[in-house]
């Protein structure tokens, strides 16, 4: 397997773990009681500004829900901060076996 191709395949599946994370919170924020949002679009929208902390702010959970927003921003940077270690040490890994494979033996 090639370098970039060890590289995109982590992105690919970290962005796609990303994605199921987002639309976990989705459904979790779609049908909360008492404040949930009107529907699985919309949802998805707040999550995915939420969870990578853009915050629009054009779209907000009622009252009693409103602490979840924070929650999900936070577990929103936590996870990608994760994935940047991940993919650095993915790096550091083929850098280190391209300097084995020069090396004589």
């Amino acid at each position: 397997m090639t370098p970039l191709s060890i590289l995109v395949k982590t992105a690919l599946v970290l962005i796609s773990l990303h994605a199921v994370e987002v639309f976990l919170w989705a459904v979790l924020l779609r049908f909360l009681p008492d404040g949930g949002l009107s529907s699985l679009e919309e949802a998805m929208y707040f999550s995915f500004a939420t969870f990578t902390t853009l915050g629009y702010g054009d779209i907000t959970l009622q009252e009693p829900w409103r602490l979840l927003t924070g929650i999900e921003a936070l577990n929103g940077v936590l996870l990608i901060g994760w994935s940047t270690a991940l993919s650095f040490a993915v790096i550091s890994k083929i850098l280190e076996a391209i300097e084995r494979s020069r090396q004589p033996e």
